[in-house]
């Protein structure tokens, strides 16, 4: 049944992109969450790119388009999109590594760096 609604909002999504309207944030985080869900991943870099394209980038948007690439498995574009994050709070850190397994995905050095980045230390900070 759920899939069924679905379709019927991302049927409207399509309808209303067609008719000339045009999308705020929180319709592309909507989009986003469903292509997520559904892990439709070709539509999910469509939805990415008309929010870069029409500057509705923004911390909730950019976690949307960091647990889309996450779910689909594209840690690359998930971890791209997540290092060009204006502001990174404590939701974008744990969907891009609780979620993805990333520190086995690339290795736990990298890891430890995000983690100490999220605790606000610098590479100065950490003694050689």
């Amino acid at each position: 049944m759920g899939t069924f609604l679905d379709d019927e909002a991302l049927g409207l999504f399509r309808e209303a992109i067609r008719d000339g309207v045009v999308p705020n944030s929180k319709a592309f985080v909507f989009v986003l969450n469903l292509c997520s869900g559904r892990l439709d991943f070709e539509l999910g870099r469509q939805v990415h790119a008309r929010v870069v394209k029409g500057d509705w980038r923004n911390l909730i948007a950019d976690g949307a388009i960091v647990y889309l690439y996450v779910q689909c498995g594209d840690l690359k574009s998930a971890f791209g999109v997540f290092d060009r994050m204006v502001e990174q709070d404590v939701v974008s850190w744990t969907t891009n590594f609780t979620t993805s397994g990333a520190s086995k995905a690339f290795g736990e050095e990298k890891a430890l760096k995000f983690e100490r980045q999220m605790h606000g230390y610098s590479e100065e900070d950490i003694p050689r």
